[in-house]
């Protein structure tokens, strides 16, 4: 297993977790950061899906000044 994917597989799950928080909390700052995190990971080692996901919900924080909520959360059911 490739270094990148190790290191995916020992953060990803963290960050899931802190946008889990998050969007829980309403704390538009910290789910767009962290969305933004798991994007980039994810894109690195070529999750797509992942990473547009995390992009979507991160566009949601930022832009649309609104975390996605807990229904979207459990709408993508690989988180």
């Amino acid at each position: 297993m490739a270094a990148k994917h190790r290191l995916y597989l020992e953060h990803a799950p963290a960050a899931v977790a802190r946008l889990r928080e998050a969007v829980k909390g309403g704390d538009l700052e910290e789910c767009a950061r962290t969305a933004h995190a798991l994007k980039s990971m994810s894109f690195n080692i070529g999750a797509r899906t992942m990473a547009e996901r995390a992009g979507e919900f991160e566009n949601l924080a930022r832009t649309d000044g609104a975390t996605p909520g807990e229904t979207a959360m459990q709408a993508h059911g690989e988180w």
